[in-house]
């Protein structure tokens, strides 16, 4: 058995080493030749401020970036082929990273603390407080990493250095962190959709289909399978500290990895194409037609009820708000996450919209507002909870004790008092 072991893990081993070789060869073939400069999320930014995202990258060659079309060389904040100039980037970054971001975090941490609050409440054993359950732990972490790394737009305005530090120390890891529950948000709003897509088309099924345990199953290997994926663009990424003589402090410089520069077409494809379509334009899609199907069907349903006049449900009415509850989930996720799904294609499309070409502002500005509407997404589910569940507000208000039928307690206990007062009068007239 040791020797079988041993065989069938050297063939698996070779398999994946020919397997990588030859995946290697194919993004090869297949991307695109670029620009001399390699395209850096977050690059070339050392004299200009420090807003949100941005950060200092360590950068040993000339800091000019060449035209080939019009022979002119610029700087890619400054080159006269931006749709917006500098000034209006950072006026828009600071509207955004400063003005709305930080209130919007908030409001949907303390949002997300109550809901897991209230589901710990309620008990997660049924299979849609697992997946909504799920859903909040996600969000609360995206926005608290996300939010991590975008306050060095605040802490700059205090201290320009350390908030470019703050940035730059951040970035490698905090980025892919936020990027980890941004998708696994993506995949379990897919799941969440799928599952009341087969519950309204089939509703007999679906009892067997969708259980308790395998909602579970299904949850934690969606965590797993997300983490495996984004561990290789950890490696992206790495900083150096230096000393600055001109200001007696140290700096933070960001730099990418010596494998990723022996790599970076392969680490472009796999990080822009493959994973962004994977974990964000297909689940948005699907959760998009799941949603039409479930609304298409159950306006289906009712208007043949309405037309033969029968009196036979399909769904309870606690499936019918349960329905529209994950719905409205739905649609917001679908209406948060199309322009940022959108601005990718563009970018692919039109590749001059990137950061560190020829409308890198543009890119930047952009990248910021697909960042804020994928916050409102993970900030606004504990409002549609408020909203739509009777149960999930009852649960609340409980929980602060804010229930107006505790408050009460002698009006609820009168009728009982009245009933004994008179069944005893009655067992008394009966034994005389």
């Amino acid at each position: 058995m040791s020797h079988t072991a041993a065989s069938i893990a050297n063939v698996t081993a070779s398999v994946l080493v020919t397997g990588s070789h030859v995946i290697g060869e194919i993004l090869e073939n297949v991307t695109h030749a670029m620009d001399h400069h390699k395209d850096l999320d977050h690059g070339h930014h050392g004299n200009h401020g420090n807003h949100g995202d941005h950060v200092e990258v360590a950068d040993d060659h000339h800091q000019e970036h060449t035209d080939h079309h019009h022979a002119v060389s610029y700087i890619p904040w400054n080159n006269p082929d931006n749709v917006i100039t500098a000034e209006q980037r950072d006026l828009g970054l600071t509207i955004i990273d400063c003005g709305l971001v930080p209130p919007v975090v908030l409001f949907g941490l303390i949002g997300n603390v109550i809901t897991l609050m209230v589901f710990i409440r309620q008990g997660i054993k049924e299979k849609t407080n697992i997946c909504l359950f799920a859903l909040a732990v996600s969000d609360t972490m995206f926005l608290f990493t996300t939010y991590m790394e975008k306050a060095s737009c605040l802490v700059t305005r205090m201290d320009e250095v350390i908030g470019k530090n703050w940035a730059a120390l951040l970035h490698p890891q905090g980025h892919f962190i936020s990027v980890y529950f941004g998708r696994v948000t993506s995949l379990l709003t897919m799941v969440i959709g799928l599952e009341r897509c087969i519950a309204v088309l089939k509703p007999l099924k679906a009892k067997t289909w969708l259980t308790a345990k395998r909602m579970r199953s299904c949850v934690i290997s969606v965590y797993v399978i997300i983490a495996l994926l984004i561990t290789p663009m950890f490696c992206v990424y790495k900083t150096r500290w230096e000393y600055d003589t001109s200001i007696n402090r140290t700096r933070i410089y960001l730099e990418t990895t010596q494998m990723f520069e022996e790599n970076h077409r392969a680490f472009e494809c796999y990080g822009d194409i493959a994973l962004s379509i994977a974990l964000r334009q297909i689940p948005c899609y699907m959760v998009a037609l799941s949603t039409i199907a479930v609304i298409c069907t159950i306006r289906r349903q009712k208007s043949w009820r309405s037309e033969t006049r029968t009196g036979k449900k399909d769904f309870s009415a606690q499936e019918k708000k349960l329905t529209k509850m994950l719905v409205a989930i739905s649609c917001l996720y679908v209406f948060c996450l199309t322009p940022g799904n959108i601005l990718m294609i563009v970018r692919h499309v039109i590749t001059d919209i990137h950061v560190g070409r020829k409308k890198h502002n543009l890119a930047i500005l952009l990248t910021a507002a697909n960042v804020f509407t994928e916050i409102i997404n993970s900030s606004c589910n504990f409002v549609i909870y408020m909203v739509m569940s009777q149960k999930f507000l009852a649960t609340a208000k409980n929980m602060f004790g804010c229930d107006e039928k505790k408050a009460n307690p002698s009006t609820s206990d009168k009728p009982s008092s009245t009933k004994q007062t008179a069944v005893a009068e009655v067992s008394s007239r009966v034994a005389t």
